[in-house]
């Protein structure tokens, strides 16, 4: 009597439904990380979340043909209920890149912005708006000084510059630094007396509280260079100003 040799089948499609299944529980974690990271990992993650969603939608409609009926029909009705969850993580996701498109966006415009407030141009028209005033620092002291016969102003809106690569070096002598600021835009300018202007402006954009992007800002800083002989008449004019407004306390 010959010996009868019994072979089990492993169920295969019920194993790779379960394995695609806990995958499809793992994509879905992953993808709400990913859009609480960032831009591009937002995108990521619901690539993969979408790939493994359809693979383990496929393969437990698949598993119908599986001997383990209720393999078939624990993976078919969580990955439906999955397939649920998956949809408000994908809203949320697309909602999240969009925002994060819009902010992006207004990031770039306002950079845009601040490089032109950076500007000479600007810079002129903005610091002699309503009057040229500065501050002189020398040793840590600064003081608030008042251009009123407009002396300052003509000679500052005859100067021209020239933008240079790099930061100079620290000047230990006294500087004049300018301030100005309109809600929109401000500038802060320094003059020193290596013939330098150093420019830091900032673009801002005030929005109505409590709405997206009401309070972002962007900043943008330069160097320019300007002919040593109008610098010192610059200078000059400013000192003049100085002993005057001094001398007068």
């Amino acid at each position: 009597m010959e010996n009868e040799v019994v072979t089990k089948r492993r169920p295969v499609l019920a194993i790779i439904a379960g394995v695609l299944l806990l995958l499809h529980i793992g994509a879905f974690i992953f993808s709400l990380y990913c859009t609480a990271a960032g831009f591009l990992n937002t995108e990521m993650g619901l690539t993969v979340l979408a790939i493994v969603a359809i693979l383990s939608l496929t393969f437990a409609i698949i598993n119908f043909r599986s001997r383990i009926k209720v393999a078939f029909i624990i993976t078919l009705i969580f990955n439906n209920l999955l397939i649920t969850l998956d949809f408000f993580a994908v809203l949320f996701g697309l909602l999240s890149i969009n925002t994060d498109n819009q902010r992006r966006q207004i990031q770039q415009e306002l950079y845009e912005k601040a490089q032109y407030y950076a500007s000479p141009e600007y810079v002129k028209e903005a610091l002699c708006k309503d009057g040229l005033e500065w501050y002189f620092v020398n040793d840590g002291d600064m003081k608030l000084y008042h251009d009123s016969d407009s002396k300052l102003e003509n000679q500052f809106k005859s100067m021209e510059f020239t933008t240079l690569d790099s930061l100079p070096d620290q000047n230990d002598e006294g500087y004049l630094f300018f301030l100005y600021e309109d809600g929109y835009s401000s500038l802060v300018v320094t003059f020193s007396k290596d013939d330098t202007m150093f420019v830091q402006a900032t673009a801002y954009k005030n929005g109505p509280a409590f709405t997206p992007f009401a309070h972002e800002k962007r900043y943008f800083w330069t160097v320019y260079t300007f002919n040593h002989e109008e610098g010192i008449k610059f200078f000059n004019i400013a000192d003049e100003i100085k002993v005057q407004s001094d001398s007068s306390i």
